[in-house]
């Protein structure tokens, strides 16, 4: 009996082309040669996924000829260098820069900044402890510059994040009253920009990332091997949280999503793969619509952040 067809939102010129860009750029990469890459391409209105790439690739038609194409099929199987069988664009790993939307955001938000603070950026940010022990948290490169949110974003600076996220323990206050608070409101707001969770796209295998925050932390850091001392969250937590590092997980998908919320105005929106369901006989069965949700950023929040990237 015929099924239902499904009509995709790929465009297939778009995920060709998307695909041969990562293939080239892979063993040019300033950073060194790179053996996976991911890229999502998607309509920031309605969530329509244009393009879904994962590098690197295999040949589909393995299984259908498994019988002449065994080795060809164990090598993929046990692939442990690149495990080119894991879709990387639903893969979790650490989102780095691109997280520092979501510390602008909170602290435009948040009132830690606003659109005129201005602070010199150097070479790295040195902060006392309460043990009096001097901390040195280091930029990705010296910028010796005074910047605002909108030029720490172009240049990404690591330390206007840490400072927003985190405060100094002195003089600049953080996104709460302690260094606990700012930890668990930067991670709501990660949250709200769909982090830590599935984006509730219509493929399999998606993986929810992770968004640490003080109560995580207690409750990840027990057991053998662990002492109190560890469960503590601590500044060094939230200043890398605020750059997207340390315990931090996150897909390309969602890179792509709290992206598309800046560039739409402020809704997170629902990724999808299907557009239609299409009946044997061609009528529409079902049509896929669009579905977001408010992620509570004022109008002038979204209009400094797009102004920084």
């Amino acid at each position: 009996v015929p099924g239902n067809s499904l009509k995709l939102a790929i465009d297939a010129g778009l995920q060709r082309y998307t695909a041969e860009l990562l293939e080239d750029t892979l063993p040019t990469s300033d950073w060194g040669t790179s053996q996976v890459a991911a890229a999502v391409v998607m309509d920031p209105n309605t969530g329509e996924v244009l393009a879904l790439v994962s590098i690197p690739t295999y040949d589909n038609n393995i299984w259908a000829e498994s019988k002449i194409r065994s080795e060809e099929l164990r090598a993929l199987a046990n692939d442990s260098a690149t495990y080119a069988l894991t879709n990387k664009a639903l893969s979790s790993a650490a989102p780095g820069s691109t997280f520092k939307i979501v510390t602008s955001a909170a602290g435009l938000e948040e009132g830690s900044i606003t659109p005129a603070t201005s602070r010199y950026v150097g070479c790295e940010l040195e902060v006392k402890g309460v043990n009096n022990e001097l901390y040195k948290y280091k930029d990705w490169r010296c910028h010796n510059m005074v910047m605002d949110v909108r030029t720490a974003l172009a240049w990404s600076s690591n330390v206007f994040m840490f400072l927003t996220a985190g405060g100094d323990l002195t003089t600049t206050r953080g996104l709460g009253d302690d260094i606990e608070e700012s930890g668990a409101i930067l991670a709501a707001w990660a949250r709200r920009f769909g982090f830590g969770k599935t984006t509730g796209i219509d493929l399999y295998g998606e993986d929810p990332g992770r968004i640490p925050d003080p109560a995580w932390k207690k409750r990840t850091y027990v057991g053998p091997g662990y002492n109190a001392g560890d469960r503590e969250w601590l500044l060094g937590d939230n200043y890398n949280t605020a750059i997207g590092q340390g315990d931090v997980l996150a897909t390309p998908l969602q890179v792509a999503r709290m992206t598309a919320a800046i560039a739409n105005g402020g809704k997170l929106v629902t990724p999808h793969i299907v557009t239609e369901v299409i009946s044997p006989h061609g009528e529409v069965v079902r049509k896929i619509e669009p579905e977001f949700q408010d992620v509570g950023l004022a109008q002038s929040t979204v209009r400094v952040i797009r102004e920084g990237m």
